[in-house]
């Protein structure tokens, strides 16, 4: 048996697909098809659609929803670090990037860099704020700690589940796609993607969030804009627009599927 399990929606699915077309990151052949029986979180059509007819699946093959939104998987997570976390209520979780500079290589934008430090002179600017900082294994943490020294705020660093910290925030404050964005929706917490992307792949997007379905609020450039953004929902005065609509996954039913 196989699982090829995701979070998105079939919309944040192929949005991301043209990010790794933009990239230029080749879709390797996945052959699923040795395996007597797939459990999905996709229909196979979409998917196959998606990877470009580079994936064979066997013939008995299960679309069970979200299962990593499966809700004994959650409650797994959240009783898990009610024991082990140190991190409790907070206010602003900010996942951080995987790579560096910009998305494509010989396009002007912005680089993760530079909107990562628009975001520590923000923060250092908001009273009493409490940030956690979620790293990526391949974060580059050397820079962050040279820079984030500059300025002053209360924050800590966390190596916990992603869905145990969108649990406990109460805002999710990004600077690149994340699935971060994906887990707040599931627990309606409003999501802020700060940044461009590469022009070849807003003209692609058509000025959208790679996980548009997910973020609530998308600010390109304006720093002033996401301050008042970032400040108005603290203090409840926005709330999610994006409705808590995830198909109820089936992983609890998977015994009586399997018959």
């Amino acid at each position: 048996m196989k699982i090829f399990s995701d979070s998105l929606t079939i919309n944040e699915l192929k949005n991301t697909q043209i990010f790794y077309d933009m990239m230029e990151i080749k879709n390797f052949k996945l052959n699923f098809s040795k395996y007597h029986l797939t459990l999905l979180s996709n229909e196979v059509e979409v998917l196959k659609e998606v990877y470009k007819n580079l994936i064979f699946f066997p013939k008995k093959n299960i679309n069970l929803g979200k299962i990593k939104l499966n809700k004994e998987w959650l409650n797994f997570i959240s009783e898990f670090y009610k024991r082990k976390s140190q991190i409790k209520k907070f206010d602003i979780l900010i996942p951080l990037s995987a790579t560096k500079g910009s998305f494509l290589r010989g396009n002007k934008s912005s680089s993760q860099e530079i909107k990562l430090k628009i975001i520590f002179k923000i923060l250092s600017r908001i009273d009493d704020v409490s940030v956690v900082f979620k790293p990526h294994s391949k974060s580059d943490m050397k820079f962050f700690y040279d820079e984030i020294k500059n300025f002053k705020f209360n924050y800590s660093i966390s190596e916990d589940h992603l869905l145990h910290l969108c649990q406990n925030c109460k805002l999710v404050l990004t600077y690149h796609p994340t699935s971060a964005q994906i887990y707040s929706k599931y627990f309606n917490k409003p999501v802020i993607e700060y940044g461009e992307y590469d022009q070849k792949i807003e003209n692609k997007l058509n000025g959208q969030a790679r996980y548009f379905e997910s973020v609530d609020k998308r600010i390109k450039f304006s720093k002033e804009e996401l301050e008042n953004t970032i400040i108005r929902y603290l203090n409840n005065e926005l709330i999610s627009k994006v409705k808590n609509n995830l198909p109820e996954d089936n992983l609890s039913n998977l015994l009586e599927l399997m018959k």
